[in-house]
């Protein structure tokens, strides 16, 4: 995704990796807004467990544990 999208009340920034609302700031690690981002671009979609490890975690070994 290019640039700032929305999530509901939050405004998303992937570059910062922070998400905004009425002043307050979170700051996500760059995984979990790698996350964000690939539910936010399938908004309505039903992602496979494998498509998420292959678009997150393409170049590491994850377990279900």
């Amino acid at each position: 995704m290019n640039g700032e999208f929305r999530v509901g009340e939050w405004l998303v920034n992937p570059q910062t990796n922070l998400l905004s609302q009425n002043g307050s700031t979170v700051r996500l690690e760059p995984k979990v807004m790698a996350l964000l981002e690939c539910l936010a671009q399938h908004s309505g979609q039903v992602l496979s467990k494998e498509q998420l490890l292959d678009t997150i975690w393409a170049e590491t070994f994850v377990s279900d544990q």
